[in-house]
């Protein structure tokens, strides 16, 4: 579980235009998930994170993973959602 406290708002300017992010003063994270080992050469895991900002929309975040292991060479693939 993570919070974040922003003390000020962050901007860009880009082309005479400002930007900004609403919501982002204070966000809270919450992130669970599983990891396991299929064999001794494969392993799996996963996990979601949620996130929540001032502004009241929640964000979800999976991401799954592979890790196989080849004769001393690791061999990874990550897939975010």
């Amino acid at each position: 579980m993570n919070w974040l406290h922003n003390t000020r708002s962050f901007a860009t300017k880009m082309d005479g235009v400002n930007v900004s992010q609403d919501g982002a003063r204070n966000l809270g994270e919450v992130k669970v998930g599983l990891e396991g080992q299929i064999t001794p050469r494969f392993n799996l895991w996963g996990n979601v994170g949620f996130e929540l900002a001032i502004a009241d929309i929640p964000i979800a975040q999976p991401c799954s993973a592979v890790n196989l292991t080849s004769k001393g060479v690791s061999r990874r693939a990550a897939r975010p959602a």
